[in-house]
C-alpha cells in the first residue's frame, strides 16, 4: 500500500491522495471509524482549502443557481481494513461503495484502494479485486525480498535454495522473511555451508503458525521473556516506547534489577536488540513514532486465534486474557514499589512534596525527572488499576493487590497519588487530582473500574467516603455517567441524596445535568428524591433548578418522562420546564409530554418569559406551532429579553416562525418603550426578508422605542444598507429623533464609520445640521471619532461645524 500511495502521489496527472491506515493495537481514533473520518476531514481540508468556500456557499448559492460544484479528482488508499472494528467494517465497505456509485452517476473522478487481510464476510459488489498472492509479479517480488535480504555468497547450491524458498512460501511473504532471518543468522553463527543451510531449510515448518511455534521454542533460555514481550505488545493500553517494554520485562522477570537507568550502561540501541532477540525478531520498532508492535498482524492471530500461547505455555489454556493482564498489573507494581516508590524523592514526608500531595504541581517539575530514570514509571502508576480491573473480570481475584495497596500507614497509596498527580497536570485543563484523604473506593469510582470496586467494597464496606475535588463516590460515578460504578454503590449502600443539605451537588442532578440518562434512571428507580430545588447562581426563576426543569433543559425525554410518572410537580416546575424544554435545544417530544402532564402554556418565567417566546428566539417552527395549538396566547409578554414572541421571532431570525405567529394573530405592532417593536428588532439583527414581512402586515415604520427609539436608526447604527433602503421607502421619518444615544438615524451611522449609511441618508435628503438637545450633530460625532472621511461628507452636504 505504501508503493501504492507513492506512485499516486507522484503519478503526472495530479489528484488529492487521502490515506488512512487501521492499526489494531493503536490508539481508539487509529481503528475506528470515526478515526479514519476525522483523519480523511483533515486532509481534504489541509490539501484542499477552497473545499471549505464551496461548503458554507452551496446551499445559499450553488444550488440556487443550479451550478454544479467545483470538482476534485481525489484518491483514497485505506491500508489494514481488517485491523478495524469488527462491527464497523461493514458500515466503512458500506459508505465506500454509497460514495463511489455518487461519484460515478455524477462522474466525478474519484478512486478508491482498501487493502485487508483475507476477510470472508465481506463482499464487496462493486470495483476490481485482486488477491496479492494470486498474482504473476508476487512471486518475482519475493524472489527480489530474497535475492536482497538472503546475505549467502552465491553458489549453485545457494541458487537452488533461493529458488525452493519462493516456491515453498505459497506467496506469504512474512514467511520468507522470517526463514531467510533464519538462514541468514545460521550464516553468521559459521553454519553456513549449503549443505547446513539446506537442512535448516528442509526442517523449516510450511505452515506460518508451525514456524512461529518453532522460532518461540528455539530459546527455552528466554521463553518468558518472550512471552512477556508478546504479553505487553498485545495487551498494554496503548503502545509502548522502547524504553517502556524494556523495563516492563525486567519488572516482570528480573524484579531485582530494578533500579534507575544508566544510559551509559544500556542505551536505546542496546534496548532494541534485547527486544529483538526476547521476541525472535516478531516485535519491531516503528520508525515514526518509536513504538513497539508486531511484525505483522499474523503474529496476534497465532499467539490469540491459534493458541500460540498455549503452545508456548499449557496453563495458559485456562485463561489467556486473565492470566495475562494479572502478570502485567504485577509487572507495574513490581516496578512501583520497588523502583519508582524507593527513590527518596517519593517519601511523604519530604516537604517540598506537601504541595504535590495535595493536588498542586512542585517546583522543579519531577515529571521529566523521573522519566528520566525511570521510563516506565508513568505507565505502571496510570494502568496498574486497569490491568488490574481486566483480570478481576477474568475471575483472577484482586482482594489481596487492593489491600496491600491500601495498606493502614497509606504509604503506597500516597505515593501513587503524588506520581499521579505530577504527572496528570495540565495548567489549561481541569485534570483529575487526588488528595491525600482520598479512599481507594474513591479513587476506583472515578477511574471506572466497576469490577475492582465490587471486590473492594466487599472487603471494607465504606461507600460514603468523601473525596476533596467530586464529593462521593456516587456523585462522582454520577456526574461521570459511570453506570456500573453507580450500581454498585448503590447496592452497597450509598447515600443516594448526598449531600441533602447542597441539592446542587444531589447524585441525581448531576446526571441529568451531564446528560447521562441510564445513571439518572437507576438513581431514580432506586429512590433519590425528585423534588430536589437547588439555587444555582441566585434565587430568582433562571437560576432554580430541580430535576424536572434541569432534564427538560439538557433534553432527556426519558427522565423528564421518569419524573412526571414519579409525581413531578407540574403546577410548580412545569411552565419553567416547558419553557426550558421550548428553548435553544428544542425539544418537542419533552415539550408535548409536559403539554400532556398540563404544564401551564402560558406560564409567565421572571426573566426568560413564556416558553412560546424562547421556541420563537431559537427558530422552532414545530414546538411554536404546538404552543400555539396547545393555547400559548400569540401576544403574551413578559420576561427581560423579548417584549412578546413576535419580537423574539425576529430577534432570532426565522421567517417562518415571524409569518406563523402573524397567522396565529400576533400584533405586528406589539412591544414596549425599553425593548422596542419586532420591526425595530428584525431591524436591528439584518433580518431584511422578516422586516419585509412585518411592513407588509402593517408594522408601523415610525414606531418609537428601543435603544434606538426606532427600525431606521436600528438598521442605520448597524450598517444594514439594504434594510435601510427598505425603510426609506415605506415611509421612515429620516429626521425623527429619539433613542439613548444618537440624536438620529444620521448621527448613529456616523458615529460607528459606516460611511455607505451616511451617504445614503444624505442622499434621501437627511438633515445634515439636525442636532437633538442633550446630543451632539452628525458632524461633531464623525469628529469626535475620527471618522475624517465621513466629515468631509457631511460637509459636502452642508453641515456646519457647532459653535463654540
Amino acid at each position: 500500500m505504501k508503493l501504492a500511495v507513492e506512485a499516486a502521489t507522484n503519478a503526472a496527472l495530479p489528484s488529492t491522495v487521502i490515506t488512512f491506515f487501521f492499526n489494531a493495537r493503536g490508539a481508539e481514533l487509529e481503528r475506528s471509524i470515526l478515526g479514519m473520518y476525522r483523519s480523511v476531514l483533515l486532509q481534504l481540508i489541509s490539501k484542499t482549502p477552497t473545499i471549505l468556500d464551496d461548503l458554507s456557499h452551496l446551499l445559499s448559492f450553488k444550488i440556487k443557481h443550479s451550478e454544479t460544484p467545483q470538482e476534485y479528482p481525489v484518491m483514497w488508499f485505506i491500508d489494514a481494513l481488517d485491523e478495524c472494528k469488527d462491527d464497523e467494517v461493514l458500515k466503512l465497505v458500506k459508505f465506500f461503495e454509497n460514495i463511489g456509485h455518487t461519484a460515478v452517476s455524477l462522474g466525478s473522478p474519484l478512486h478508491i484502494c482498501l487493502s485487508t487481510r483475507h476477510y470472508l464476510n465481506i463482499l464487496i459488489r462493486w470495483g476490481v479485486k485482486l488477491t496479492l498472492e494470486k498474482q504473476y509479479s508476487h512471486n518475482q517480488d519475493i524472489m527480489t525480498y530474497i535475492d536482497s535480504e538472503f546475505r549467502v555468497p552465491y553458489s549453485p547450491h545457494v541458487a537452488l535454495i533461493k529458488c525452493e524458498l519462493c516456491s515453498r512460501s505459497s506467496g506469504v511473504f512474512i514467511w520468507v522473511r522470517l526463514v531467510v532471518e533464519l538462514l541468514n543468522m545460521a550464516f553468521r553463527r559459521g553454519e553456513g555451508k549449503p549443505a547446513q543451510l539446506q537442512q535448516l531449510l528442509d526442517s523449516v515448518p510450511k505452515e506460518l503458525d508451525d514456524l512461529f511455534t518453532n522460532i518461540l521454542k528455539s530459546d527455552p533460555n528466554s521463553k518468558y521473556k518472550s512471552i512477556l514481550c508478546f504479553q505487553w505488545v498485545l495487551f498494554a493500553k496503548r503502545p509502548l516506547n522502547p524504553e517502556e517494554l524494556y523495563f516492563a520485562v525486567l519488572a516482570g522477570t528480573e524484579p531485582t534489577a530494578i533500579e534507575k537507568w544508566d544510559a551509559d550502561e544500556i542505551n536505546s540501541e542496546g534496548i532494541e536488540n534485547f527486544i529483538l532477540n526476547i521476541s525472535k525478531g516478531l516485535v519491531e520498532v516503528t520508525k515514526m513514532d518509536r513504538t513497539v508492535q508486531f511484525i505483522y498482524e499474523s503474529v496476534c492471530d497465532f499467539l490469540l486465534l491459534h493458541d500460540g500461547f498455549t503452545k508456548l505455555e499449557p496453563n495458559f489454556a485456562i485463561n489467556v486474557r486473565g492470566f495475562s493482564e494479572e502478570r502485567l498489573k504485577h509487572c507495574c507494581y513490581q516496578y512501583m514499589t520497588l523502583g519508582v516508590f524507593k527513590d527518596n524523592r517519593w517519601s511523604p514526608t519530604q516537604p517540598r512534596l506537601t504541595p504535590l500531595l495535595n493536588g498542586l504541581r512542585t517546583k522543579p517539575n519531577l515529571k521529566d525527572d523521573i522519566l528520566r530514570h525511570f521510563p516506565f514509571a508513568w505507565y505502571a502508576v496510570r494502568y496498574v488499576f486497569a490491568h488490574a480491573e481486566v483480570a478481576q473480570s477474568c475471575d483472577i481475584d484482586q482482594g489481596g493487590f487492593l489491600t496491600d495497596f491500601e495498606a493502614p500507614d497509606r504509604t503506597s497509596i500516597q505515593k501513587w497519588m503524588m506520581v499521579y498527580n505530577d504527572f496528570s497536570y495540565n495548567p489549561r485543563g481541569s485534570p483529575t487530582v487526588y488528595h491525600p484523604n482520598d479512599s481507594l473506593i474513591y479513587i476506583l469510582s472515578n477511574e471506572n473500574l466497576p469490577d475492582l470496586l465490587l471486590n473492594l467494597i466487599q472487603i471494607k464496606g465504606n461507600v460514603n467516603d468523601v473525596g476533596r475535588q467530586h464529593g462521593s463516590p456516587l456523585q462522582l460515578a454520577a456526574g461521570k455517567g459511570y453506570l456500573a460504578v453507580a450500581r454498585h454503590l448503590i447496592a452497597a449502600g450509598a447515600d443516594i441524596d448526598f449531600p441533602g443539605d447542597k441539592p446542587r451537588l444531589a447524585p441525581l442532578l448531576s446526571a441529568i445535568d451531564s446528560g447521562h440518562i441510564d445513571v439518572a434512571l437507576l438513581l431514580l428507580e432506586n429512590g433519590a428524591r425528585h423534588d430536589i430545588v437547588s439555587y444555582c447562581c441566585g434565587n430568582n426563576d433562571r437560576c432554580t433548578q430541580t430535576p424536572l426543569i434541569m432534564a427538560a433543559t439538557v433534553g432527556l425525554t426519558a427522565v423528564v418522562q421518569k419524573l412526571l410518572h414519579l409525581g413531578g410537580d407540574v403546577d410548580i416546575e412545569g411552565g419553567r420546564a416547558l419553557q426550558q424544554a421550548a428553548s435553544s435545544k428544542g425539544n418537542w417530544q419533552i415539550v408535548r409530554l409536559l403539554l400532556q402532564f398540563r404544564a401551564d402554556v402560558n406560564f409567565v418565567c421572571e426573566i426568560d418569559g413564556i416558553a412560546l417566546q424562547a421556541a420563537a428566539f431559537a427558530g422552532k417552527y414545530e414546538i411554536v406551532q404546538l404552543l400555539l395549538q396547545s393555547g400559548a396566547d400569540a401576544n403574551s409578554g413578559g420576561g427581560h429579553d423579548y417584549s412578546n414572541a413576535l419580537y423574539a421571532a425576529a430577534v432570532g431570525g426565522s421567517v417562518q416562525v415571524v409569518k406563523l405567529l402573524l397567522q396565529w394573530g400576533a400584533n405586528v405592532n406589539s412591544g414596549n418603550r425599553k425593548l422596542g417593536s419586532a420591526l425595530e428588532a428584525a431591524a436591528q439583527h439584518g433580518n431584511a426578508l422578516a422586516v419585509q414581512m412585518l411592513l407588509d402586515t402593517g408594522a408601523d415604520v415610525n414606531s418609537i422605542g428601543g435603544t434606538y427609539s426606532s427600525a431606521l436608526q436600528e438598521a442605520a447604527y448597524h450598517g444594514h444598507e439594504k434594510i435601510v433602503r427598505m425603510l426609506l421607502q415605506a415611509g421612515a421619518d429620516i429626521n425623527r429623533g429619539g433613542g439613548r444615544y444618537y440624536g438620529n438615524a444620521l448621527s448613529a451611522a456616523a458615529s460607528c464609520g459606516k460611511k455607505h449609511i451616511v451617504e445614503l441618508l444624505l442622499q434621501a435628503r437627511a438633515n445634515a445640521n439636525y442636532m437633538r438637545e442633550g446630543f451632539g450633530s452628525a458632524l461633531q460625532e464623525a469628529n469626535n471619532r475620527g471618522y475624517s472621511d465621513i466629515a468631509q461628507l457631511l460637509r459636502q452636504h452642508g453641515a456646519k461645524e457647532a459653535e463654540i
